[in-house]
C-alpha cells in the first residue's frame, strides 16, 4: 500500500490530464452505445415505413457519429501516453539527480 501511494504521487502533477483522458473514454463508450440505439430507427425508418428521407439523414448521423468517437478515442490514447511519458521522464530524473548526489566512492 506504502508504494501504492508513493507511486501516486507522480501521478498528482498529471491529474486534470487523466480525468480529460476518462471523460473521453467516456465518450467513446457512450457513442458506441448511440450505434446499438441507432440500428431500430435504421429498420424501422427505412426497411419498414420506406422512408427515403431517414436514408439520407441516418447515413450522415451515423458518420458523424464515427468521426467524435475517433477523435475521442485519440484524444484519450494520445493523453493516457502523454501522462505515462511524463511519469517515466520525472522517474528518470529523480533517479539520475540520486545518482549524481551518491558519494564517489559509492
Amino acid at each position: 500500500m506504502r508504494l501504492y501511494l508513493r507511486l501516486l504521487n507522480y501521478v498528482k502533477p498529471y491529474w486534470m490530464w487523466l480525468i480529460v483522458a476518462m471523460i473521453c473514454a467516456g465518450g467513446v463508450s457512450a457513442l458506441t452505445a448511440t450505434y446499438a440505439y441507432l440500428v431500430k430507427p435504421v429498420l424501422d425508418g427505412i426497411f419498414i415505413k420506406k422512408d427515403t428521407g431517414m436514408l439520407f439523414i441516418l447515413p450522415a448521423v451515423i458518420v458523424a457519429i464515427a468521426l467524435f468517437k475517433g477523435l475521442f478515442s485519440f484524444s484519450q490514447s494520445y493523453l493516457m501516453q502523454y501522462v505515462g511519458s511524463r511519469i517515466i521522464l520525472d522517474l528518470r530524473k529523480r533517479l539520475y539527480h540520486h545518482i549524481i548526489l551518491l558519494p564517489l566512492g559509492f
